[in-house]
């Protein structure tokens, strides 16, 4: 019948959910943090030493926060549009470096470590999150050539 292929992809998508919920309760945990904090320091200093700019535009990036909440207290409707598109030019900076340090041979090693322990924290809190995993790779598996594979759950937050 032509509803075939929305079956797996509708449980595909609410497998997926089901993961990212739990990947985000993981990193989120407490018991976790110390790892978040390691893998992001990494990361943190990756970017640095890719960028000199980078230090800076971290502290922008922190400093428009204040500036943003008196422009809304202010009803500054044009300031506050220039702080968010300097926000949005900011984020595809930082997306953009981090992209380049996680492909360091040395930050991957450290972040296929990272994801090892993440996914192992996530199976202490549901110990259901292999199966679902091995779910949605077959799903994936099985989808047609036509349709676009499904993003994977992001490694972090």
């Amino acid at each position: 019948s032509a509803q075939a292929p929305a079956q797996p992809q509708s449980e595909l998508q609410q497998i997926q959910q089901r993961i990212a919920a739990l990947q985000q309760r993981a990193v989120a945990d407490p018991a976790f943090k110390a790892e978040v904090d390691a893998f992001d320091a990494v990361v943190d200093s990756a970017m640095g030493a890719l960028d000199a700019a980078y230090a800076e535009k971290k502290a922008r990036a922190e400093a428009i926060k204040p500036e943003v909440e008196a422009a809304r207290a202010a009803s500054d409707n044009a300031k506050l549009n220039a702080l968010a598109a300097e926000a949005q030019g900011l984020q595809a900076y930082f997306n953009g470096l981090r992209q380049r340090a996680i492909a360091q041979p040395a930050v991957a090693e450290r972040r296929k470590a990272y994801v090892s322990k993440l996914f192992a924290h996530m199976t202490t809190l549901d110990p259901e999150a292999p199966a679902l995993v091995e779910r949605m790779n077959a799903i994936r598996a099985g989808a047609t050539a036509t349709q676009a594979p499904a993003p994977a759950p992001a490694s972090r937050r």
